[in-house]
């Protein structure tokens, strides 16, 4: 429940700070005092958007914050999965600062908006005067029924596969589109692989081949060069090695008169020696450079067509081309592996559809059999509230294709009066019987949803006299089991409450500032007299509000 609620620097509230108890808490006062200022500060807590425009003194920071006492409505495990410390009482805070951020806590911890939202979806449900209208909306009515019938932990499974299938065949659509667009670039992936295939795209081939071409090229000015080389050294008369050998053998002739005769015979023989080789050696190339001209023309034509590839492509290298080569495998390849996948991923999809056919036709027969007893329920409701002869019957027609909450579409039908056909609620309830109805299916829903509070923020509207006492009625019997609230302009409701709070304007320092009192017995019956004959109240009007007290 609900046990503490401060608010500070927000709208008109300077500062506020009061306590609830458990049971049946009745908000009043006048028009434009600040109840709904309160309720819009409390839905601060509760996860709602914030602007600047809710900061009273626009340097300081507004903070709002809300203890409730969670004991016994088993939310240890949202606390464990969100990394929160449980606390039997816990507060939640928000605060807006001047500069527009806002920031949320859960026991001093920060946390996003959305856990926030989440937590108090399990700790409050704040009914709005313009949420009777959800009355006709499809989703209202659906969880009302499963929670009657006790199933709401199997709609959230079915929800779950439902949002499974969904997920698979928003990815096979997209598989598909994949694999139309694949097989229209197919021909083209395909032509430019093989065309990369033909030529081998090794580094170390293309080196080799630069190396051939450039010695092929040039066969015949190698050739001739190292013939004539090796026939400058050894062939003909007075050839360089012919020379040598003169020298060689008058310096043999003077190698015994000293060191130096001696070591220049020893170089010269030396370098005869290796000149002798090294002609020998040209001879040898000579003979085995290759003049092949076809063999020139099949290096070239690879070379030549590398070096389109390369263009083609918009390459700088052989690697790149290689690269090249891998990507357009590997693209190939995926495209094979698609239809794999498609068909992988649509029997997967059948089993999903037969999963979720079963467990919707599990909801729809939990659901038709719940209507009758449902319907029961809440014309007995309606009576207590004076519709003595209203009626309530709710349509189930079945869906050929599942949704998001199975295959039921459901109608609430409505009639107010009797002889009257029952006809759908937003043509057949004014709004007083509308606020009534809502009133009858919120208290059905709150008993089945096991939320330790509910707010109802005027829904007596349209209501008054003998009704709205039995409205005031019910919301207390609803109290036995849960904290209520109710802001209400009716003293019939009012004076039911366990708890009463006077929200009020006053004016300090030429500001309008708002404020919230804890009545006392005294208090209650002259709040509630102005409620019922305004500020000139008489003693008939303070008679008429201690009997509604009582």
């Amino acid at each position: 429940m609900l046990s503490h609620l401060k608010i500070s620097n927000y709208a008109i509230i300077e500062e506020l700070d009061v306590a609830f108890e458990n049971g049946f808490v009745v908000l009043t006062g006048e028009t434009g005092a600040g109840k709904s200022i309160i309720l819009g500060a409390l839905g601060l807590v509760l996860g709602e958007r914030a602007d600047l425009s809710v900061l009273n003194v626009k340097e300081q920071k507004a903070i709002i914050e809300a203890e409730f006492d969670i004991k016994n409505y088993g939310l240890k495990p949202f606390f464990e999965m969100h990394n929160l410390d449980f606390e039997p009482l816990t507060i939640v805070r928000r605060e807006i600062t001047p500069s527009g951020k806002s920031r949320a806590f859960v026991n001093d911890t920060p946390v996003k908006l959305n856990v926030v939202k989440e937590l108090s979806s399990r700790l409050i449900d704040v009914h709005a005067q313009h949420q009777t209208l959800s009355i006709q909306q499809s989703d209202f009515q659906l969880d009302l029924v499963d929670r009657f019938a006790g199933i709401a932990d199997p709609v959230r499974e079915y929800e779950a596969v439902y949002d499974g299938w969904k997920q698979d065949l928003t990815r096979l659509n997209e598989l598909q589109e994949q694999e139309k667009e694949a097989r229209a670039q197919e021909d083209y992936f395909q032509f430019q692989f093989d065309e990369l295939e033909k030529v081998d795209l090794s580094a170390e081939q293309h080196e080799q081949d630069e190396s051939d071409l450039q010695l092929l090229e040039n066969a015949e000015d190698i050739k001739r060069a190292f013939y004539e080389s090796s026939a400058g050294l050894s062939e003909g008369d007075g050839n360089a090695l012919e020379r040598l050998r003169e020298v060689k053998q008058l310096l043999g002739e003077i190698k015994e008169f000293g060191d130096k005769p001696a070591e220049l015979f020893e170089r010269l023989n030396s370098s005869l020696i290796e000149l002798e080789d090294i002609a020998q050696e040209l001879s040898s190339e000579s003979e085995n450079v290759d003049l092949d001209p076809e063999r020139l023309e099949v290096i070239r034509e690879r070379m030549d067509e590398v070096n389109r590839l390369m263009h083609k492509h918009n390459v700088q290298s052989v690697s790149e081309l290689d690269e090249l080569k891998s990507n357009l495998s590997d693209k190939l390849e995926k495209m094979g592996s698609l239809s794999d996948e498609i068909e992988d991923l649509t029997n997967k999809i059948q089993l999903e559809e037969d999963e979720l056919i079963k467990r919707a036709q599990q909801l729809s027969k939990a659901r038709n059999d719940a209507l009758k007893p449902l319907g029961q329920k809440v014309e007995e409701l309606l009576r207590k509230l004076g519709m003595e002869k209203a009626e309530f019957e709710i349509d189930c027609q079945i869906q050929e294709n599942p949704g998001p909450k199975g295959i039921d579409e459901l109608t609430f039908l409505f009639s107010a009066n009797a002889g009257m056909p029952k006809r759908e609620i937003s043509k057949a309830a004014s709004g007083g019987e509308l606020s009534r109805l809502m009133l009858a299916l919120k208290y059905i829903l709150s008993q089945h949803k096991n939320l330790p509070t509910i707010i109802f923020d005027e829904i007596d509207t349209g209501v008054s006299g003998k009704i709205a006492g039995m409205l005031g009625k019910m919301l207390r019997d609803l109290a036995q089991n849960m904290q209520v609230f109710a802001i209400t302009h009716l003293p019939q409701v009012a004076g039911q409450g366990n708890q009463h709070y006077r929200v009020f304007k006053y004016e300090e320092g030429g500001l309008t500032k708002s404020q919230l009192k804890l009545l006392s017995e005294n208090d209650r019956v002259d709040e509630i007299a102005s409620m019922l004959s305004g500020e000139e109240r008489g003693e008939a009007a303070v008679q008429n509000a201690r009997e509604l007290l009582k």
